[in-house]
């Protein structure tokens, strides 16, 4: 078996390192599997599906079956299954990410979004997100140990085909796992304004960090608001259940 690891945090980011060390140590050292991790050389946090196709890439592997990519991490699945894997790949596991990714959040992130890249190519996808209080330090044994057994999982009954799933998992005591359906975040975004050395103005996209949304019923907010691990079965299908479009045959 072959397991293939990336995220958008960077490949020196914590909860992608925790995770890889842990499935290291559980398959590769046992003989059960190969693990390789193609992942950015830098964070690309809000990267969606984004390809780089303006600017050549670099890869450089740094440590035995490490592979950093100076690109997106929708660029690092394409290396992976296009040039750098002859073998073919069990599943991908996208994280763990270092916060939630939840309702609005999976049309931005680079997390969910390399696992909707390599689902759409035929590979069974999950992406870890962790959810904590940005005033709280960050726990990832909790989601180290669903992406244990979740790999276990994917390995017997993986997901449907051109499907990701996309868990989020809090921290502290957990309480149970819900299927759930992205919920609406609210945001409380801002364009943050600052003045170089030369008194030119530069902008930072900014946000206090404020983890809100909408808590309806059997949305992913509502399982994270009771302490529960969401799961999300996400595609890459864009078409909308919309049928009062009569008039635009008209046009």
């Amino acid at each position: 078996m072959l397991f293939l690891l990336t995220n958008d945090d960077g490949i020196s980011a914590k909860g992608l390192m925790l995770l890889e060390a842990r499935l290291r140590q559980d398959y590769e050292k046992k003989g059960r599997a190969r693990i390789v991790t193609v992942a950015p050389q830098f964070p690309q946090s809000g990267a969606s599906r984004a390809l780089t196709v303006y600017r050549p890439l670099r890869c450089n592997e740094i440590e035995k079956d490490r592979f950093q990519i100076d690109g997106t991490p929708v660029d690092c699945v394409h290396f992976a299954l296009k040039l750098l894997l002859k073998s073919e790949v069990t599943f991908l596991i996208s994280g763990i990410n270092n916060g939630p990714n939840l309702g609005d959040d999976i049309a931005y992130s680079g997390t969910v979004g390399a696992a909707l890249e390599a689902a759409r190519m035929g590979i069974p996808s999950l992406a870890l997100s962790l959810v904590f209080d940005k005033k709280e330090i960050p726990d990832f044994s909790n989601a180290v140990e669903f992406g244990i057994k979740a790999a276990e999982l994917m390995i017997s009954n993986p997901p449907q085909k051109g499907v990701a799933i996309s868990a989020n998992i809090p921290q502290g005591k957990i309480k149970g796992i819900k299927i759930t359906k992205p919920g609406r975040r609210i945001y409380s975004d801002r364009i943050e304004v600052r003045k170089d050395p030369f008194g030119k103005n530069y902008y930072w996209m900014a946000g206090d960090g404020t983890l809100s949304g909408v808590n309806d019923p059997g949305t992913d907010f509502e399982a994270l608001n009771s302490n529960c691990i969401s799961i999300s079965p996400l595609d890459s299908n864009c078409f909308a259940s919309y049928t009062e479009l009569e008039l635009w045959k008209n046009l």
